[in-house]
């Protein structure tokens, strides 16, 4: 080591800057006092953390609390929904079926059977006028049928739609109630 920074060294020491000392304290009383009360014992900081850590644990079993209770509600809720759900299911499948079973076959068939009854009285008949009235009406009848056959066609496609609606709304009722049901396990 050089002598300059041997001098430089020493002067810091004398002066009492020296980077790898600690500096001294003050010894007066009224520095102590401020730092170290009739109270302060480590006891009584032990008390003191001990009165913190209970209040924040009975802090904290009151936020657990709550957010149990929140967690029921929600899945009471999602359970609510889930009914509903099923409940529109059944509703609509009861509607379907009297519709696609009932309604459009009925009419469909009772349409036919009209026709069918028109061309036999045609058949019969042997007045002009009557025959082109009748041609008119057997003509009506069959464009009725076919339209009733469209229907029940755009029926079944909007039923399959409101169907795969109700899939979904399943499915994301499902992830909710499993979402839920992980929030609480994670705790």
């Amino acid at each position: 080591m050089n002598t300059k920074t041997y001098e430089q060294q020493t002067k810091l020491m004398q002066n009492g800057n020296d980077p790898n000392t600690w500096p001294l304290l003050p010894s007066t009383t009224a520095v102590s006092n401020q730092y170290w009360t009739n109270n302060s014992t480590p006891k009584s900081f032990q008390n003191e953390f001990d009165q913190v850590k209970n209040e924040c644990a009975r802090e904290m079993n009151e936020i657990n609390k709550k957010f149990d209770d929140f967690l029921q509600k929600c899945q009471q809720e999602l359970k609510t929904i889930e009914q509903q759900i099923q409940i529109q299911k059944e509703i609509l499948k009861i509607v379907s079926n009297a519709v696609m079973k009932q309604l459009f076959p009925t009419c469909i068939h009772s349409t036919q059977a009209v026709q069918m009854l028109a061309s036999k009285i045609l058949e019969k008949e042997e007045g002009i006028n009557i025959k082109a009235g009748y041609d008119k009406m057997i003509e009506n009848l069959k464009v009725n049928a076919d339209l009733l056959r469209q229907q029940l066609l755009f029926f079944t496609t909007y039923y399959n739609k409101l169907d795969n609606i109700g899939v979904k709304q399943s499915n994301g009722l499902n992830f909710g109630i499993d979402s839920l049901i992980s929030m609480q396990n994670e705790k």
